[in-house]
This record gives C-alpha cells, sequence and structure tokens, in this order.
C-alpha cells in the first residue's frame, strides 16, 4: 500500500525548461540559463533599460499535492496568502507523477526540482 494524500489541493506548475534555455543564449551569454545561480539570464530584449528573464517553460500542469501543517498555518494567517517573508512546502504522491508523465523513465526520478 502506498498511502495517499490527506487533504489534496491542485498546484499548477509552471517548470522551466533548461533544456531549450542551454543552447546560445541571447545577446553576449552563451546561454539561456545560469548553471551557477540556477535561473534564467537577464536581457533586455526591448531596448528600455530593463532586463527580462529569458525565460522557456514547459506548459503548465496542474498536480494533486498535499501542503504541509506549518505551512498552512503561515499562508492561513498572512492576510492575501502573497507574503514575500512565506515560503511553503508541497507533498506529491509519486502515483500521481507517474500518472502525469512527471517521472524520469530511465533514472526513475522525479522531473519536478525546488
Amino acid at each position: 500500500m502506498r498511502g495517499r494524500l490527506i487533504f489534496p489541493f491542485l498546484a499548477e506548475l509552471h517548470r522551466l525548461d533548461t533544456t531549450a534555455m542551454a543552447g546560445p543564449g541571447p545577446g553576449p551569454h552563451a546561454s539561456g540559463y545560469d548553471a551557477d545561480f540556477r535561473e534564467p539570464v537577464l536581457v533586455d530584449a526591448d531596448d528600455d533599460g530593463l532586463a527580462e528573464a529569458f525565460r522557456r517553460e514547459f506548459p503548465p500542469v496542474r498536480v494533486p499535492c498535499q501542503v504541509e501543517p506549518d505551512a498552512f498555518e503561515s499562508l492561513r494567517m498572512a492576510p492575501s496568502g502573497n507574503s514575500p517573508r512565506t515560503s511553503f512546502e508541497l507533498v506529491f504522491h509519486f502515483r500521481d507523477l507517474e500518472r502525469l508523465s512527471l517521472v524520469d523513465a530511465a533514472t526513475g526520478d522525479a522531473l519536478i526540482r525546488p
């Protein structure tokens, strides 16, 4: 028996496509992904003086998850739920990840990264 989620929510995940960003980057960058900081490089694409992130994403996917109790209480106490000092942990059931093709078939690792 593999268990189940107790109070499931649906989390819409927008996963970063690092493979698509690994090629030649915009402007002077060798790549669109900065491996040291693990984030997209910034580039001023429209010459307005402000740099935008060079992002390539997979299509969004909705995954059943459970919010950890301590984090859920912190989010519930925030007036709008959008507090910059609040982080939260999501727990996914591996069966749901397999069903949504979010598991690497060769290694068995989840394709969701923090």
